[in-house]
């Protein structure tokens, strides 16, 4: 086995001074099993010689048909594999390295663009080939439809309690214990089950069903923390739905998901997926954010509706970075509309699903619904026809036109 460098190669002839990162690589030539297919960040294992690496990338183009190159990263080579041996990926058999494979271990070119004072910092290039491209403050902000976003949204609604609950704009259903109280000194509405019996709840729905503009992006943001991290059979959410539709934020136990209701089939269907399924950023420390749903945080939801658009959840971080966690993916994947509509309302709920160990609380600090994109103002035309009247001078004051709404 050869150890890589650190990192860099030395070139000549200042072969003691400059340097030129690199990445070791070791190549397997294989035979692939087309029943299952490799995925960068699997680690494989030689069945024979029980050499374990971590794949960083695989290619097929130009070979014979199930041939494969699969490319490891030598910093995670264990061992030494073996021509003519099984390639698992867990206990499973994913390919065999041919019979007289040459098992190469090489250098790329690290990175094509570093930092001057920090060679650790390169571009990073997708594996369509795009450059990442981002500011200090974030990557820049791109719509749900693709589009940049140069912050012009209309701001759809505002919620904010300033001076009280805003009774005449909300629908607030308590039972049991339950209890919604203004927190003046916090600005703040207080959803608190207040007891620890099954049925214990309260809800708070707007009145308002924000408009949906085909076209445009419906973007929710909402200020929530909750008093703890969760616990059995309390389950609390929040976002922009209703009882038949809509996409929301919840801790169920000691769970968060992120939902997608529905009922274009006849029923109403959550769709919920777990934070260690989210497919952007889990928010659990491992890419870098760490989400603590005790502490205030801001939460946001965007989405296309036309029916089949993408729906997305994230939240903003410490330094103000916009945060993707989970998207949506309906297009070319549903076999109906996701859900019915795209005007709904926002709403909180604060459940007891069985007996809980103590009273729970939500609390909704502040709400805004934007839309974001151009958006034109659609009215309905109406005309009517009247019979000729003449006037004659020195007549009354005679109305020519009467307009009520």
């Amino acid at each position: 086995m050869v150890v890589p460098e650190n990192g860099f190669v030395r070139l000549p002839p200042d072969s003691t001074g400059k340097k030129s990162a690199a990445a070791g690589r070791l190549i397997l030539q294989c035979q692939d099993n087309t029943t299952y297919t490799f995925e960068v960040g699997q680690t494989i294992q030689g069945q024979t010689s029980g050499a374990t690496a971590e794949i960083v990338g695989f290619d097929s183009q130009g070979f014979s048909a199930g041939d494969i190159d699969v490319f490891c990263d030598l910093n995670t080579l264990v061992g030494t594999f073996q021509a003519n041996e099984n390639i698992l990926v867990g206990a499973t058999v994913y390919a065999k390295t041919k019979v007289a494979a040459t098992l190469d271990q090489i250098y790329y070119q690290k990175n094509a663009i570093v930092d001057r004072d920090n060679l650790q910092n390169s571009l990073k290039i997708g594996i369509n080939g795009d450059a990442f491209m981002r500011f200090d403050e974030g990557s820049p902000a791109l719509s749900s439809f693709g589009g940049l976003i140069a912050e012009n949204p209309e701001s759809s609604r505002q919620y904010v309690y300033a001076y009280d609950e805003k009774p005449n704009e909300f629908y607030d259903v308590t039972s049991g214990s339950g209890t919604l109280t203004y927190v003046s000194g916090e600005r703040s509405i207080l959803l608190d089950t207040n007891g620890t019996a099954s049925g214990d709840l309260v809800t708070r729905q707007s009145h308002l069903y924000h408009p949906y503009q085909p076209g445009t992006m419906s973007k929710i943001m909402q200020t929530v923390v909750l008093g703890d991290a969760g616990k059995a059979n309390v389950r609390r959410r929040w976002g922009y739905f209703d009882e038949e539709n809509g996409l929301f934020w919840e801790l169920d136990g000691t769970t968060l998901y992120v939902v997608v209701r529905s009922n274009t089939t006849g029923s109403v269907v959550d769709t919920r997926v777990a934070q260690s399924d989210w497919n952007r950023d889990q928010l659990d420390g491992t890419v870098n954010f760490n989400l603590d749903v005790t502490k205030t945080n801001l939460y946001w939801i965007d989405f296309q509706w036309l029916g089949v658009g993408i729906c997305r959840f994230g939240v903003y971080e410490e330094d103000g970075t916009k945060t993707t966690c989970h998207v949506v993916e309906n297009p070319n994947n549903q076999s109906r509309v996701y859900m019915r509509q795209g005007t709904l309302p926002i709403r909180f709920e604060c459940e007891n699903t069985d007996s809980a160990v103590s009273s729970s609380e939500l609390k909704a600090i502040c709400t805004l619904v934007q839309i974001v994109g151009s958006i034109k103002r659609q009215f309905n035309s109406f005309s009517t026809t009247c019979n000729q009247h003449s006037i004659a001078y020195g007549d009354p004051e005679t109305p020519v036109l009467v307009v009520k709404p």
